[in-house]
């Protein structure tokens, strides 16, 4: 998939979702949430837009102790 955009109603507000060939990003307009990928979590403000790109997720993998 190269492109995919969307907004989810939540209560009180809304996230807005879009996702591109190597990121996601996340922008909510109420208080709280978390956005999970590959096992991650990644805490949500709001109205600040969260980026997370492919080649981020692959060195936090690469740090995980074993």
């Amino acid at each position: 998939m190269k492109y995919f955009s969307g907004t989810v109603p939540v209560p009180g507000g809304s996230v807005k979702v879009s996702v591109e060939e190597e990121k996601v990003s996340v922008i909510t307009d109420v208080k709280g949430g978390t956005l999970r990928l590959n096992g991650k979590g990644y805490a949500l403000e709001p109205g600040k837009e969260l980026t997370v790109y492919e080649k981020q997720r692959e060195e936090k993998e690469e740090e995980k102790p074993e």
